[in-house]
């Protein structure tokens, strides 16, 4: 028998997209005082609409599985969900004495940035393992989609608890770019032990589908 598996959530545990190219910048006390700027908007993305890729064979998805995970199993199906990462953007605020602060406007936080569907080509569209395949696949989306709603409070929070319209640093540098990543650095810890939870969460419902629905669907087609 072939099982129907699914690669654990975050295959990228941990974004690298924001490199801290400001870490020298030094943060005067002017700009650590509160500075009147309103507190950022805090948005947590939702899971993005999964791709259905049905172009690759069987022994091609598990190599994607193999890639991704570390792990070889006889899979039939795969859904790939990879992590996102923090977006930070800034403006300018006047420190009482007139100086240029540089402070966090809006906070985007994307736990899930793509969800990928593999289907073999060998079960075209249409036919009972096709049809049985990608019932027990979106559901495996179904179940990323109710964790991300869930666990979306707690990442607003914390970003929140970090209060970052009270502290800046001075404008006093021309690369915005470096602004938004530096204050994304400061983000990303903040946030990254709910993802780890999310991601455990996540593994756990998963196995815990698979181990009550995979048997089931295998019997519903008379070879795999």
């Amino acid at each position: 028998m072939l099982p129907i598996a699914i690669a654990p959530a975050f295959a990228q545990r941990t974004p690298q997209a924001y490199s801290v190219r400001a870490a020298t910048l030094a943060i005067p006390n002017v700009c650590g005082e509160p500075l009147g700027a309103a507190e950022p908007s805090i948005t947590v993305g939702q899971l993005p609409e999964p791709e259905y890729v049905h172009t690759l064979s069987k022994g091609e998805i598990r190599s994607v599985e193999s890639e991704a995970t570390g792990l070889s199993h006889e899979t039939v199906g795969l859904t790939h969900i990879v992590t996102g990462g923090v977006e930070v953007r800034t403006i300018e605020a006047l420190a009482r004495n007139g100086t240029r602060c540089v402070v966090v406007e809006a906070v985007k936080i994307f736990p899930m940035k793509r969800v990928t569907v593999y289907m073999p080509r060998e079960y075209p569209r249409g036919s009972c393992n096709y049809d049985v395949l990608k019932r027990h696949e979106d559901e495996h989306v179904a179940i990323a989609r109710r964790l991300l709603a869930e666990y979306a409070p707690r990442f607003a929070a914390a970003v929140r608890d970090l209060r970052l319209e009270s502290h800046g640093f001075a404008a006093w540098v021309d690369d915005e770019n470096a602004s938004n990543e530096r204050f994304a650095s400061e983000v990303q810890p903040a946030v990254q032990t709910i993802l780890d939870e999310l991601q455990s969460a996540m593994n756990a419902r998963n196995r815990a589908f698979d181990a009550r629905d995979t048997e089931r669907a295998l019997r519903e087609c008379p070879f795999w």
